[in-house]
């Protein structure tokens, strides 16, 4: 909705007004039909603005995922709206803070298990190695004894993998075999307590029973625990040793081809990828920590420890505010970036200044009735205290100041853009039209710039007793108004 007003100047404007107080100009001293309504020119201020109702919301909102960047004001800017695609799961190892909590920039908010990222970092720095390597052979072509050798390395190599695969089988079996063999002496203790409880052996005799089944529990869980780990450790050896063999086969081809200018180029094309490979998975490995990257307030925690999560589950908003509110199509034309604005929290009672940071002209939405309005921002430098994000807030703009200027009411100015008259007020049946030159004008203000001084009164309108009618003369346009006069007497 657009709004327009005036703010007092240097001398206040004469203005008559139903109700308020009126200079009286009788065509008739004795019985008078109609009375000039008028005003003083004078001094002043006027002030055209577009008032709008928007809300607080904050200045920045942050989605944080683990392995992710965060993510600044994603999708809507709603609080607690902010979310990232799912992507790879981790296991929660810490969870510092909660919903509410106030943090600094760089404080630690959840830690995620790190073992899996280490080993992909792990198998990336050997990836890179072998290119390395191999861009260096192939760049340096090997003599005869450096070809036996590279022979020779493969020879070790394999040797290496071999024995990595048979240390794999055998910590394998050994595995089972001690999980095998905690299982017979946990289902041995279980048939001994049944065996014992069916006895109808003491209570003193079926809690060694019992204690002997939780010992023999714990004793599978961790022969079940070992085994894992030492599998996984000797599935590593395995992968290492493969990539040994890589590299020394290619090492060894290298030795013995013809070097060239395009293999040259696909080795460093090669290295710079696994160069990237190692750079994004040390990335990954450092985003496992999540930090605060503003100083701000958590909105939401979506996870606790020994949880596997993936996508958002943290975020974060920032303790500045600013407004976001819509302006019609019919007032964006005169809504700019920097305009001044007043801010009223209603639910406060309470007022700040704030400025027009932005106007989305991309983001245009169409009401049910057609009316086309667009997305605008206030920064407010001082929310008022106790502001929080949703509250409604009513915006003022200032969209045009015409400061020190002579002012009449706008009732006064007839005729039309370019060709605008006010009429003078000489005295009882006396008044002459006086063409003005117009500034900035208001539905109630209107700035003159030449034509007349301050001090002059015009019409603003004629009241005729006969009807009650107060006529005003032709506005801006040459449309005509009329109001109901003012009470008799004033």
């Amino acid at each position: 909705m657009r709004k327009r007003l005036v703010i007092g100047g240097v001398v206040a404007v004469a203005l008559v007004a139903v109700g308020g107080a009126v200079l009286a100009r009788t065509l008739s001293s004795q019985a008078p039909a109609e009375t000039y309504l008028t005003a003083v020119a004078a001094v002043g201020d006027v002030v055209d603005t577009v008032s709008v109702t928007g809300s607080l919301q904050p200045v920045e909102t942050y989605a944080l995922a683990f392995g992710q960047p965060a993510v600044r004001n994603p999708g809507s800017p709603a609080v607690g709206s902010p979310a990232t695609p799912a992507t790879q799961q981790w296991t929660v190892a810490t969870v510092a803070v909660k919903a509410g909590d106030t943090v600094a920039r760089g404080a630690v908010l959840a830690t995620a298990d790190t073992a899996d990222a280490k080993a992909a970092l792990a198998t990336a720095q050997l990836n890179l190695d072998a290119a390395e390597a191999r861009l260096a052979s192939d760049s340096a072509p090997l003599t005869a004894t450096a070809k036996a050798k590279a022979k020779l390395a493969v020879t070790q190599a394999d040797q290496q993998l071999s024995q990595a695969r048979t240390v794999q089988s055998q910590t394998a079996a050994a595995g089972r075999l001690a999980v095998s063999q905690a299982r017979a002496v946990l289902s041995d203790a279980q048939q001994r307590l049944a065996d014992d409880t069916a006895a109808g052996l003491p209570e003193t005799a079926l809690a060694a029973d019992q204690a002997a089944v939780g010992q023999a529990q714990r004793a599978l869980a961790t022969a079940q625990q070992q085994a894992d780990t030492a599998n996984t450790q000797a599935t590593a050896a395995v992968e290492t040793a493969k990539l040994g063999v890589q590299s020394a086969q290619l090492a060894y081809a290298a030795a013995t081809t013809v070097d060239n200018a395009a293999v040259v180029a696909a080795d460093k094309a090669s290295v710079s990828q696994a160069r990237t490979a190692v750079s994004n998975a040390q990335t990954t490995l450092d985003r496992l920590t999540l930090t605060a990257p503003i100083d701000g307030i958590v909105s939401s925690v979506t996870i606790q420890p020994g949880d596997v999560a993936s996508g958002t589950v943290i975020t974060l908003r920032s303790t500045g505010l600013e407004v976001t509110a819509s302006v019609t199509e019919t007032d964006l034309p005169v809504v700019k970036v920097g305009q001044r604005a007043s801010v009223t929290i209603a639910a406060l009672g309470a007022s700040a200044q704030g400025t027009v940071s932005g106007v989305d002209l991309a983001g245009a939405a169409k009401s049910a009735g057609g009316v086309v309005s667009y997305t605008i921002t206030i920064a407010l430098p001082t929310a008022p205290p106790g502001s929080a994000p949703s509250m409604t807030a009513d915006v003022e703009i200032t969209t045009a100041t015409a400061a020190g200027v002579i002012v009449v009411p706008a009732s006064a100015v007839g005729g039309s853009p370019g060709d605008y008259t006010v009429t003078v007020y000489d005295g009882p049946n006396a008044v002459h039209p006086v063409k003005v030159s117009v500034g900035l004008m208001t539905a109630t203000q209107a700035e003159i710039r030449s034509g007349i001084a301050a001090g002059t009164t015009v019409v603003t309108g004629i009241a005729t007793a006969k009807d009650l009618v107060t006529t005003f003369p032709a506005g801006p346009g040459g449309s005509t108004r009329t109001a109901a006069p003012a009470p008799s007497g004033q």
